[in-house]
């Protein structure tokens, strides 16, 4: 069987994005593939409808075929082989027939959605709980599963991780191979953690072996989005390779890079309608005052009401350059306080218009 990857385009661009949050059309533009939570409210079937989606990017949803969540255990309670600690969840056994039939129940579910394709995560899961001596056995399981979910949907694009083990049984039926942490890792105090020459050279020569084959290789870096000059790096680094890199935070919750940093030029304009007396935006200071003179600079305004929105994550890979802020009542300061810190540690320029809401110890903090 020929996989999808000889007919397929080669993708330039990913993204790997879970969260809820909607991704704009400008956002969705700047890649090819897209790796989605499947179980996100992204309304799939409206962002089908508008004509440049008849060209790109192909949207994948993630199905895990090695661990559920708490809340499917349930579901899968038959099938469990023990606990991730680390992530809270339970390692599956693929191996049996029940295990087996739902998780194609979950792909159908996924495929209805609009989706083109899957992305099969926690595939060597199994190692942390079966001895040696059972992993042939469960890896001829996930052999097996991918085999039937090729011919079950054979225009679906189907995406592996880590899947070393059994690359060479189903490299003819995957269209791309993903790794995580190949140069950078961010641990769980924030931390940037640089892997060692001999575990990036390990990984090299395997994926070097899997892109010799005609796969696709996709590599995650995790790096905070302040460290733009190691993101710029890893990224040229990575494409040095021959590879395709997407960087983002541990939790692939907001819009990381892939094929290049983009010139962030959107500011994020903030009042408060407690001092407006009105819900209408227009007769706040930061549409009178500060919006055209912001658009006629070449930058992107958008406008938050502090008192009824939440605001955005304050990244520079979500295309904001800086923040504006207007006056704000002493009941949304909180809110405000550790969000500009949050802003300022990630790069974006602040401003206040008028005065100074923030307490002395937060005012220090933005130095």
């Amino acid at each position: 069987m020929i996989s999808n990857a000889v007919c397929a385009e080669y993708p330039n661009s990913v993204l790997f994005y879970y969260s809820n949050r909607p991704i704009t059309n400008e956002q969705l533009n700047r890649f090819d593939w897209i790796v989605l939570d499947s179980n996100a409210n992204c309304v799939l079937k409206e962002i089908r409808e508008q004509f440049w989606m008849k060209r790109k990017p192909k949207l994948i949803g993630y199905l895990s075929i090695g661990e559920v969540e708490k809340s499917e255990k349930s579901f899968f309670k038959n099938c469990i082989l023990g606990k991730n600690k680390e992530w809270n969840s339970y390692i599956i056994d693929l191996r049996k027939d029940t295990c087996f039939n739902k998780l194609l129940k979950k792909a159908s579910i996924i495929r209805n959605k609009a989706f083109d394709g899957f992305f099969l995560d926690t595939i060597d899961s199994y190692q942390a709980v079966l001895p040696r001596d059972e992993w042939k056995g469960y890896e001829r399981a996930e052999v097996k599963f991918i085999k039937t979910l090729r011919k079950k949907y054979p225009d679906s694009l189907i995406l592996v991780n880590r899947a070393f083990n059994i690359f060479d049984n189903v490299k003819s039926y995957i269209d791309g191979f993903v790794v995580e942490e190949l140069f950078y890792n961010i641990d769980s105090e924030g931390n940037i953690e640089e892997n060692s020459k001999d575990e990036v050279n390990y990984l090299i020569n395997k994926l070097s072996y899997i892109k010799r084959n005609g796969i696709p290789v996709i590599v995650i870096d995790y790096i905070p989005s302040y460290r733009i000059d190691l993101i710029w790096k890893d990224l040229i680094n990575i494409r040095k390779l021959g590879f395709i890199p997407y960087i983002s935070n541990r939790n692939l919750c907001v819009i990381g890079y892939s094929c290049g940093i983009e010139i962030p030029r959107k500011v994020i304009l903030i009042y408060d309608s407690t001092f407006t007396f009105s819900k209408i935006r227009q007769v706040s200071a930061a549409n009178r005052l500060l919006q055209l003179p912001v658009e006629y600079l070449g930058f992107k305004p958008e406008i938050y009401d502090i008192n009824r929105e939440k605001l955005p994550p304050p990244y520079k890979s979500e295309g904001y350059l800086g923040v504006i802020v207007t006056q704000v009542s002493k009941k949304n300061l909180l809110k405000l306080d550790s969000w500009l810190i949050k802003a300022k540690k990630n790069g974006l320029k602040i401003f206040f218009f008028n005065n100074l809401p923030l307490k002395k110890n937060y005012l220090k903090s933005l130095d």
